[in-house]
């Protein structure tokens, strides 16, 4: 019920996401949550900033359940043609305690702790890897196999990661009202690979690393958060008072690297520097039933909210960001300018530090009315301001829903919403190395992400962000035909204008010379966010449920998704005069299809849970649909189509002694890959898989769980009911 702060992370890598800010929901231990609950119509006129499209509440454990469970899984996968992988073991403890506190208060705190090792799926670059005459280097034996781990230079696959994860749940009743808590920690390391340099590239120190080397990227991400607050009733008004505060932070460090222009002086690990974001709030929120009114019973909820966000970067040590005066040492190229900077991941400079902060003020109101028994119509308003734009933001809301018939509703909804700029998207930036595929030949770039009020911004042309703005329609039908059996079908259209987007990257010698021409040295190419685009999405959900009850033989339960979304790019502004004779367009044909065809536009979801007493079978069953991945030769020679794949996951548990429950299962357990890369789009042939697959590139991966209950199950029998009871009464998504 309480706004959840983002992560101080901002997405600049050519994925899906691209130039957002998210949630981190792997800060919360799956072990705290009761159940998530998804409200799919839009919701800015109740929430405001980020509800565009709806709301996600994750509502955490407030039983006195007490339990441990441990997990122990591994990759084990054969993709065709290829060698058996045996990687990505997975160790997981969880455990969660609950008491009861009072005659209705509770404690629950809920822990995790998972260690995750790297899977990798890259091939040996059998190509040429040392210069000519050089005795240190070994180059790859003529006729290595391309799958020959003796000769692996290269990494591409999960990260490893080490996670401590903990987060508590309580309520005290008092007098007249009831005190809340709730809140985290969590801690976690975790180190990625870049793009290995070979020996007689120019960006290796060959005295240092005479084979060449793969550079690492070290992450320390710290999550932290706490709400407190208090709610009772008063003369028929129930309320609400509460308030949370949380921050995010995310250390860089450089391992296994060099800074190519301090030569053999320079370190080989740097720290790189700390992103770090903060949020507070404080809410008070009030509801009440009025009956006998004109139309009925209205129910009145209304709030206000003031929050307060900060944002900062922390710069490097200076070895990871300095341009040094050491030049090539060796080579065909000696005398020349060496490449600046730790090499996969520049440092924080001096000049991107920051310290951001904003406070946003917002009051909604909201009017629920009952005209007649079977409509239900809801008319909401919210307006809100914040410290960093000049004008206040209103949006409003009208939806209502209709009971055509015993088990028959229609419901729909139209509202405006905005979204505001992350204080990251306004501050955020750095230098990144980027690999770009130039004639064929992918080449490495130093890429600047200038802050959109920042000297270099101004200079390419960058304006400070505004609100996005959105007008939205949704529709939805939900039936249940028979007691077991329900079906909702819901449809969806969002236009978003000035929607925010990190820009194209703007490469070439003009735009170079432009930068050092201005004092900004070391870098190939630019980049900054944008109000660039408008986009138009247009969808449809379909799920269903369906539970059979087999008596002796159990309780079958099928649960059913399809959705079916497009997302159209309907504008895009011009490229800014400053970057127009130097520069390709502001938001390029990559960029565009990123968005458009980034991620599958239908996908289909199939479940099937079967227990019979003590044994429980699960099937689940995923189809993705067709991604495309556009290259930047403008011809679309590089694009490439990737095909609609089935993935299949199964498990079966068995309960032990009421209170042991064995769980062995496997997800993907076909051993379903992505289409491999087109040769041509290849690096060297080491990388046969695209990052933007949505499942994907690791194959068939085991698991073995067990879980202790230490409060015990209760009997067998009584919990088959129990579930089959739940099964009778399965309620529409509308009702729920």
């Amino acid at each position: 019920g309480k706004r959840r702060h983002t992560t101080a992370l901002v997405h600049v890598n050519q994925s899906v996401g691209r130039g957002s800010t998210s949630v981190d929901l792997n800060a919360i231990p799956a072990n705290a949550i009761e159940r998530i609950e998804i409200l799919r119509d839009g919701a800015a006129a109740q929430y405001g900033s980020d509800a565009i499209a709806g709301v996600i509440n994750i509502v955490l454990k407030s039983t006195a359940q007490s339990s441990v469970s441990g997990t122990y899984g591994q990759v084990r996968s054969q993709p065709d043609g290829g060698p058996a992988y045996k990687d990505g073991t997975i160790k997981q403890l969880d455990a969660n305690f609950g008491r009861v506190i009072g005659a209705d208060g509770f404690f629950h705190i809920a822990g995790e702790i998972r260690d995750r090792e790297r899977t990798n799926r890259a091939r040996v670059d059998i190509s040429t890897q040392c210069l000519p005459a050089t005795t240190e280097c070994a180059n790859v034996p003529a006729g290595t196999d391309r799958f020959d781990s003796d000769y692996l230079q290269s990494w591409q696959g999960d990260p490893e990661t080490q996670d401590f994860i903990l987060f508590l749940n309580g309520e005290i009743p008092m007098a007249e009202s009831r005190l809340y808590a709730f809140g985290g920690y969590s801690a976690r390391d975790g180190t990625a690979p870049g793009f290995f340099r070979r020996s007689l590239d120019d960006r290796t120190v060959r005295a240092v690393y005479p084979n060449g080397f793969l550079p690492l990227i070290g992450s320390e991400i710290v999550d932290a958060s706490g709400a407190l607050g208090v709610k009772g009733s008063w003369m028929d008004w129930s309320w609400d008072l509460g308030g949370v505060y949380g921050g995010n932070s995310f250390a860089f460090a450089v391992n296994n690297s060099v800074n190519t222009s301090l030569g053999t002086a320079s370190p080989t690990s740097f720290e790189a520097g700390t992103l770090r974001f903060k949020q507070g709030s404080l809410n008070f929120d009030v509801s009440r039933s009025v009956a006998g009114t004109m139309i009925g019973t209205i129910n009145v909820a209304a709030g206000a909210e003031v929050r307060r966000e900060n944002y900062q970067i922390d710069r490097g040590d200076p070895a990871s960001f300095q341009v040094g005066n050491q030049t090539i040492l060796d080579g065909p190229n000696a005398g020349r300018p060496a490449a600046p900077f730790a090499q996969v991941f520049p440092g924080f400079r001096p000049e991107d530090e920051a310290d951001a902060s904003r406070t946003n003020y917002g009051t909604y109101v909201e009017l629920e009315a009952t005209p007649f028994a079977p409509l239900l119509i809801s008319i909401a308003g919210r307006a809100e301001h914040y410290s960093d734009f000049d004008d206040w933001t209103t949006d409003g809301k009208i939806a209502s829903r209709l009971e055509l018939g015993p088990g028959v509703a229609l419901r729909g909804a139209v509202q405006t919403g905005y979204r505001a700029p992350s204080l990251a998207q306004s501050h955020f930036s750095s230098v990144a190395t980027n690999f770009v595929t130039v004639g064929g030949v992918s080449t490495p770039f130093e890429i600047r992400t200038f802050a959109v009020g920042s000297p270099g911004g101004a200079l390419l042309g960058a304006e400070p962000l505004k609100p996005e703005q959105s007008r939205s329609v949704s529709l939805g039908l939900t039936m249940r035909p028979f007691e077991t059996f329900s079906i909702s079908t819901d449809y969806y259209r969002i236009a978003i204008e000035d929607r925010i987007v990190l820009s194209g990257n703007f490469l070439g010698p003009a735009v170079e010379t432009l930068l050092a021409s201005n004092g900004i040295a070391g870098v190939n190419g630019a980049r900054y966010f944008t109000n660039a685009i408008d986009t138009r999405t247009e969808g449809i959900d379909v799920v269903l449920n369906y539970g059979l009850d087999l008596r002796t033989a159990g309780l079958l339960r099928f649960t059913g998704g399809y959705n079916r979304n497009s997302t159209v790019v309907t504008n895009v502004d011009p490229t800014p005069p400053q970057l127009a004779a130097v520069a390709s367009a502001l938001f390029d044909r990559v960029q565009r299809n990123l968005i458009q065809r980034g991620q599958p536009q239908d996908n289909v979801s199939l479940t099937l849970n079967h227990q019979v007493r003590n044994f429980v079978t699960n099937i689940h069953a995923s189809r993705f649909g067709e991604i495309t991945i556009f290259m930047p030769a403008t011809d679309g020679s590089g694009d490439q189509t990737f095909s609609k794949k089935w993935v299949t996951d199964l498990s079966f548990g068995y309960r032990f002694f009421d209170m042991l429950q064995l769980t062995l299962g496997g997800n993907n357990i076909l051993d379903v890959y992505p289409d491999t890369i087109l040769t041509a789009n290849q690096t060297r042939g080491i990388y046969l898989y695209a990052g933007a697959s949505p499942f994907g590139f690791n194959g068939r991966y085991y698991y073995v769980r067990a879980a202790f209950d230490i409060a015990g199950f209760g009997s067998p029998f009584n919990r088959s009911e129990k579930v089959a009871a739940r099964a009778r009464t399965v309620r529409p998504a509308a009702e729920r």
